[in-house]
């Protein structure tokens, strides 16, 4: 039904499709895009277009219009500034006038906390206006990341969350915990934020001058934002100073955002009251914009208003045109039509419809003219019909079984609160029915249940919600068969029961729903309870429904309760306690249900049904009755003529057609055209390449033959003479000449190799992530530029530097791939901390990798290993297992002191018995004597099937330093490695001793001492997401396995 009063349909529908209801996610640039004055085509410029230029002697011109489209135009202007109009008055309510619009769905939230900010009186309004903000439009996003800053920043999560009831609640807990945090450290602020990923925009209320200056600020901030889409919403919260104003408004300008002020000393509207007025005059309303319009600092009005001015500005030309001038030309309006009087022609229009339309009686008690179609009528009171019918199987269904007296049970996790006051002593029977009948029918796909029951105190039946196995519901009915009633009806503590039990929190999160079953009020006030019961549930899933089982009147042999009220007085208590647990409300007697918040709404919407179907029969009578009405005046009028013998052939008049008709008819002759062109083309296109069909190839560089560089064309002959066609068959692949970001493929096992050779396969140069290898262009050689009018220097602002080798170098890079490759890289540092975890666990933190498959192992067993001979006994007994029998290493173990004294005469294979033996060997070791290195690795390097020797001591040697090295070197004629390990050794000589020893025969050196710090320190990178050089460092690893992936990391 297209409804009319005295516009036209069309028009109207014009404007419901130009609606200036606006949406909560469209800022006024975007909604502008829908909404200006060029989309809906109504500046000057589309005005005379519309206009023909007549023919006139002389050098001025003469412009000729339809009065119908001056009107049009002027009726568009005014809608579009009261569209204008209205948004703006909507950008100034509630939060949006304090902060203005903010976008995006993952925000990140800057919140000035310095004293000046929230000292003198100032923090509870802010605190209020911050609340209102969350509540009205943060709580909508995807995630949040809010961040309090002062001298210190104190920040609420570690990371973006995504928004749920809980989030929302510690949200608002931090807001309302906001208190004076000294001076405004903005820069560190802006350090921390822009390490949280997944932001899309951040969001920075500021109230007082920042503690750095706005070209420190600008500056870090435009090199950290460069190549990044990472709108700042900066907004100035009630502050008068010039520089708080000028730093947003720059910050904004440098990341594309937007900037809002807002300035509680003028409580008036500023749209309103200082800005602009709207005035009627002669039927048109005219934007005034006065002098201190621009000054407001909103982005979003500053938009709307211009585009205002705009659409003034406009209508005061065809004010000109009226007059017959526009600037030095002519104007003439033809068909114009002057009323004497404007009533008279809206009376004209009223006769016209009200022949032409029905009368229809509108909701708002008005008359409308509506357009009726009868069969679409019909089909929607089929759907009526279909939909009342479905109305009352729901209510059939709602009036059967447990249903009946509990209503639907719809939540997972439920908990009854049955009332066994003493009041119910006659009818515990009943109440025992109903138990049963619910857990029979609606239980039993719950998640979780129990049962209380309450009289003055509650009664639980389990201590915490179960699952409602059969098991559990058979322990239920056995446990309701055996209630008594006796007391009065403690509620509160029953609900409290109910709400505050730890262990239903902790295992499934809490109850969803509570269902109290009574057949009287509770104990406590009606005022205190609902307010309890209200502020439990506020913010929470948490609801409560109540159910009223009816009982005429309590005779005189039953004990009155504690609180008696008659049964309305009952049903309303109940009533108001489930709307305020957000419930609802059900009241059943043996007869049926008499209320039901289930029951009602259904009912009402079958009322609505029905009433919609009356007024589609009413309009169906009026349509017939009218059309009988027209069929007996066309045959009066046909006697008529028949009588008198005058029949005419009456001339048919085509009406004019409309704009619309018009865009119609051409739209169909053009798309009839197309086909019609379609079709030819194809079956000439098929014809006469059937019958001559020439395949040339186009010529290429001589330089690039042999490859498939070509463009290939065919070429056929058209009907029109001798005249050549050619098509395109195919094109040259195109490469790309930037080098893409490789991902790393990475081994998800652990290698028994070194971590030199594990290193050549995985490294960051290998694997392709060098930064050197995206660095193009020469060395900069510009330096920070003095003065601002330097331009020269524009290179360095574009495209980001980085300091490589002392030298500072340009990044050519997209967006795409910088984040490529920072997620690359971020992966490999985690795969390298893996890696070092892996070699700081079990026997490889004291011993290292074993790599060889026959090893003899010298232990120093010194008299200065006595203190740590217990942790050395237990590390070797991990060696063994873990190591030697895991990756079945054939090794032998000599302990030496004075002298060396071997486990077996020779290497012997890794086996349960070979391991049980050596960790006993271990177990009987002492520490005694002095240690005799030299003679030990004589004893090892005599080991002709050995590749390599392990020898861990805490010490030097008992002879010369230079002549163990000497002799070393001299007995190991097969070059075998020696790898050496300091056992908690802190004298830097031995240390140095153990490294030469090393690396004269190609080993490893391994120190064990201070890797618990390693080990907390790896585990907290790993924790976190963002990797700089904020994080905690790793400590100086001696270990060439654990120093080389270090530095791999600090490269990374």
């Amino acid at each position: 039904m297209l409804v009319t009063h005295v516009n036209q349909t069309l028009a109207l529908e014009r404007a419901k499709r130009f609606s200036a209801t606006p949406s909560d996610s469209q800022t006024s640039e975007e909604w502008l895009q829908n909404h200006d004055l060029s989309y809906q085509k109504i500046t000057l410029k589309d005005l005379l277009l519309k206009g023909k230029q007549a023919k006139k002697s002389g050098n001025g011109k003469h412009l000729v219009f339809d009065a119908s489209v001056i009107t049009e135009m002027e009726y568009k202007l005014n809608m579009a500034i009261e569209q204008y109009h209205k948004r703006v008055k909507w950008l100034l309510k509630g939060s949006k006038k304090l902060f203005g619009l903010v976008k995006g769905d993952r925000v990140g939230v800057l919140i000035d906390s310095s004293d000046a900010n929230t000292g003198f009186g100032r923090l509870q309004d802010f605190q209020q206006s911050l609340l209102h903000l969350m509540d009205e439009q943060l709580k909508t996003k995807k995630s949040l990341f809010m961040l309090s800053f002062g001298s210190e920043l104190e920040c609420l999560w570690n990371n973006a969350m995504d928004l749920n009831l809980r989030t929302i609640e510690e949200a608002r807990d931090f807001i309302r915990g906001l208190h004076p945090s000294g001076g405004c450290n903005l820069l560190k602020a802006f350090k921390k934020i822009l390490q949280v990923k997944d932001l899309n925009s951040i969001l920075i209320i500021l109230g007082n001058c920042p503690d750095q200056t706005s070209s420190v600020l600008f500056d870090y901030v435009q090199q950290c934002l460069l190549c990044r889409d990472l709108p700042v919403h900066a907004v100035a919260y009630d502050t008068s100073n010039h520089l708080t104003h000028e730093t947003l408004k720059k910050l904004a300008d440098h990341s594309k955002g937007r900037y809002h002020c807002y300035n509680s000393s003028d409580d008036r509207e500023v749209y309103k009251d200082r800005n602009y007025s709207l005035i009627y005059i002669e039927g048109v309303y005219e934007l005034i914009l006065i002098s201190t319009l621009l000054y407001h600092q909103s982005f979003d009005i500053q938009l709307l208003l211009k585009e205002a001015q705009r659409a003034v500005d406009v209508i005061s030309k065809i004010k000109q045109m009226r007059t017959g001038m526009l600037g030095d030309a002519l104007v003439s309006i033809e068909n114009e039509v002057k009323y004497s009087s404007v009533g008279s022609f809206i009376y004209l229009l009223y006769l016209f419809y009200q022949k032409a339309m029905q009368q229809f009686e509108w909701h708002d008690g008005s008359t409308k003219n509506v357009h009726v179609d009868v069969a679409m009528l019909y089909e929607y009171q089929k759907q009526l019909g279909s939909a009342v019918k479905t109305y009352e199987r729901r209510i059939e269904w709602l009036a059967s079984g447990s249903r009946k007296i509990w209503g639907t049970i719809c939540e997972k996790r439920v908990i009854l609160l049955v009332d066994t006051s003493v009041s119910n002593q006659a009818y515990i029977i009943h109440l025992q029915h109903s138990l049963r009948l619910l857990m029979e029918q609606q239980l039993g796909n719950k998640q979780a249940f129990n049962i209380i029951a309450y009289g003055s105190h509650p009664k639980m039946w389990k201590p915490h919600m179960v699952k409602p196995n059969p098991e559990n519901l058979q322990s239920a009915w056995n446990w309701v068969q055996n209630l008594a009633a006796s007391g009065g009806r403690n509620f509160m503590s029953a609900f409290r029961a109910a709400t505050e039990n730890g262990e239903d929190i902790k295992m499934f999160g809490g109850p969803q729903a509570l269902y109290v079953i009574s057949s009287g009020i509770p104990d406590q006030e009606e005022d205190v309870v609902c307010s309890f019961v209200s502020e439990c549930t506020t913010g929470s899933e948490l609801k409560l429904h109540t159910v009223l089982f009816s009982i005429d009147d309590y005779s005189v042999s039953c004990v009155l309760p504690t609180r008696y009220a008659t049964t309305p007085q009952t049903a309303d208590y109940l009533r108001n306690l489930a709307h305020s647990g957000n419930g609802r409300f059900h009241w059943f007697r043996e007869t049926g249900v008499i209320e039901s918040d289930d029951v009602t709404a259904i009912s009402r919407e079958m009322d609505r049904a029905v009433h919609y179907s009356q007024r589609c029969s009413m309009l169906v009578e009026s349509v017939k009755a009218r059309d009988e009405l027209r069929k007996e005046e066309s045959a009066l009028k046909q006697n008529q003529l028949k009588k008198t013998g005058e029949i005419k052939q009456i001339e048919f008049i085509e009406p004019r057609p409309t704009a619309l008709t018009l865009a119609r008819m051409v739209t169909i002759s053009c798309r009839i055209s197309y086909l019609y062109t379609s079709v030819i083309s194809c079956k000439t296109c098929h014809c006469l390449t059937s019958f001559a069909r020439i395949k040339t190839v186009a010529p290429t560089d001589q330089s690039h033959q042999g490859k498939s560089q070509r463009t290939h064309q065919d070429t056929f002959y058209t009907e029109d003479k001798n005249i050549v066609g050619t098509v395109y068959r195919k094109f040259p692949k195109t490469r790309s000449v930037r080098k893409s970001v490789p991902e790393p493929i990475l081994p998800q096992m652990e290698e028994r190799i070194s971590s030199k050779q594990w290193l050549r396969k995985y490294s960051i140069k290998k694997l392709k992530l060098d930064l050197n290898r995206y660095v193009s262009g020469p060395v900069c050689i510009h330096k920070k530029a003095k003065s601002k009018n330097v331009t020269s220097k524009w290179f360095c602002s574009i495209f980001p530097s980085v300091d490589i080798d002392g030298q500072v170098r340009h990044i050519d890079m997209q967006e795409s791939e910088m984040v490529d490759y920072e997620t690359h890289l971020t992966t490999l540092i985690r795969r390298y901390l893996t890696r070092m975890q892996w070699l700081l666990s079990g026997s490889r933190k004291i011993f290292g990798t074993i790599l060889e498959d026959n090893v003899v192992i010298l232990i120093d067993t010194s008299g200065s290993m006595g203190y740590n001979m217990e942790e050395l006994k237990k590390s070797m007994t991990s060696l063994i297992w873990e190591q030697l029998n895991s990756n079945k290493i054939a090794f032998n173990l000599v302990a030496f002191s004075n002298t060396s004294r071997q486990w077996q005469s020779s290497l012997t294979e890794s086996n349960q018995s070979a391991c049980h033996d050596a960790a006993q060997w271990v177990a009987a070791l002492k520490a005694h004597g002095g240690s005799a290195t030299l003679e030990a690795l004589q004893v090892a390097l005599s080991e002709q099937e050995a590749d390599a020797v392990y020898l861990l001591t805490d010490g030097k040697p008992d002879s010369s330093i230079k002549l163990t090295l000497s002799e070393a070197n001299s007995l190991n004629t097969r070059k075998i490695p020696i790898h050496t390990i300091s056992f908690n050794c802190d004298n830097n000589e031995a240390n140095e001793f153990l490294k030469k020893l090393s690396s004269n025969s190609g080993g490893r050196f391994h120190r064990c001492h201070g890797e618990a710090d390693a080990e907390f320190a790896i585990h907290r990178l790993m924790k976190e997401e963002c990797l700089d050089e904020d994080d905690p460092n790793l400590p100086n690893f001696q270990g060439e396995d654990l120093r080389r992936l270090n530095d791999e990391v600090d490269k990374g």
